[in-house]
């Protein structure tokens, strides 16, 4: 119920409600802080997440917050229609396509936000689309009302932050970009009246018209169920996924170095993937940075980079440090800012790679002491 009136919409939300907004906001890990505050609208509307063990957020937000990731509690529309797609907000928008990066911290991306103020997908749009103004000119000293208003407001560039602004936009998925003309039919439109174990189906109607993002909240969202896998993968996934060249690859990596913890240490990384496969690579870390784990790690990490168009990656490993932190430490490195760990560089690249999932997979080298881990997209993972 608390978390049913916290989503509420605008002019039915309690002021607690309102209050808690900044507070949840300021809580975001540290790498969802390159928006400012008042933009990071709804974790369940956007893509962004909450730091819980944040001190300064109040234990009754704790218990919201984790009620709602509990019984996955996110934006599920029965259909995407134009109003719902103007409505959304843009920054961090659950739509991005995931093989994009969310580049918000750039000068242009600053502008957008803090000169031009712009929130939602729409407003996004509108901005981008001044440079097609019919009194437009594409000169730096263009004298149209929306380049002297945009200059007026302390826009340095704006020819340069529209065409930003449209670069951006192009990151979404064309079933979430105004746009685009992609618009499939509603998944389902009434409730299903035939009674299913003794339960008749039921739902507000009028909410899969609105388009208000709030009245698309849901809780219990599970892709594997029927209704939803078929909204998602019928509609949805093609867009948003990459084709996979490759199903599945499995790679073998070492990193070793010479002098460990000295000045003269010296390292490199192996990566192999059989006999006489020209994959074969063999990597030197420069001299600053060579370490036993910091060889392991890259090779890690080369292997995630290298296979970018795989669908699954099993990484093959014998290091406890590079085990420990794909599929346990990086995720709490990461939200605490990479201020409690070493190797910061490499680490942050990894979890830039952060799209994939880590999970331990079986142990099918015991015997030489290796350990393999299993990537895969989110939701698609075969956990073992």
């Amino acid at each position: 119920m608390i978390l049913q009136r916290y989503q509420s919409p605008e002019d039915r939300r309690p002021a607690w409600a309102r209050v808690a907004d900044p507070l949840i906001a300021a809580a975001a890990v540290t790498r969802f802080r390159n928006v400012t505050p008042n933009l990071l609208t709804s974790p369940f509307l956007q893509s962004w997440r909450v730091f819980l063990q944040s001190k300064a957020l109040p234990g009754s937000l704790k218990t919201m917050l984790k009620v709602a990731m509990k019984y996955n509690t996110q934006c599920l529309p029965m259909t995407i229609d134009q109003d719902l797609r103007n409505a959304m907000p843009f920054w961090y928008h659950q739509g991005r396509r995931p093989e994009t990066r969310a580049v918000y911290g750039d000068k242009w991306g600053v502008c957008q936000q803090s000169t031009h103020h712009l929130a939602t997908t729409k407003q996004m749009v509108d901005h981008a689309r001044k440079n097609d103004a019919p009194d437009h000119h594409e000169t730096q000293d263009c004298d149209c009302y929306a380049c002297y208003d945009d200059r007026l407001s302390g826009c340095t560039n704006p020819i340069e932050c529209r065409k930003n602004a449209m670069k951006k936009l192009d990151s979404l998925a064309l079933i979430w970009d105004p746009r685009s003309q992609h618009n499939p039919s509603p998944h389902r439109t009434t409730p299903n009246t035939t009674p299913i174990d003794g339960f008749i189906e039921t739902w507000n109607s009028d909410s899969i018209r609105d388009g208000n993002p709030t009245y698309h909240i849901r809780v219990l969202v599970d892709w594997d169920a029927a209704e939803q896998r078929t909204r998602q993968m019928a509609d949805i996934a093609p867009i948003l996924l990459p084709a996979w060249d490759t199903n599945e690859v499995t790679v073998y990596t070492d990193g070793s170095c010479t002098l460990n913890g000295t000045a003269s240490a010296r390292a490199g990384s192996g990566i192999w993937y059989g006999q006489d496969d020209a994959r074969n690579t063999a990597l030197r870390i420069p001299g600053d940075m060579a370490s036993n784990n910091v060889g392991e790690l890259v090779a890690a990490l080369a292997s995630i980079q290298g296979n970018s168009r795989a669908r699954y990656i099993n990484i093959v490993s014998d290091s406890k440090y590079t085990i420990d932190t794909l599929t346990t430490l990086l995720p709490r490195w990461a939200d605490e800012g990479f201020t409690n760990c070493k190797n910061v560089p490499i680490l942050a690249a990894m979890y830039g790679e952060g799209w994939y999932t880590f999970s331990l997979g079986p142990s099918q080298l015991g015997q030489l002491g290796s350990t393999w881990i299993n990537l895969a997209p989110p939701n698609r993972a075969k956990l073992t």
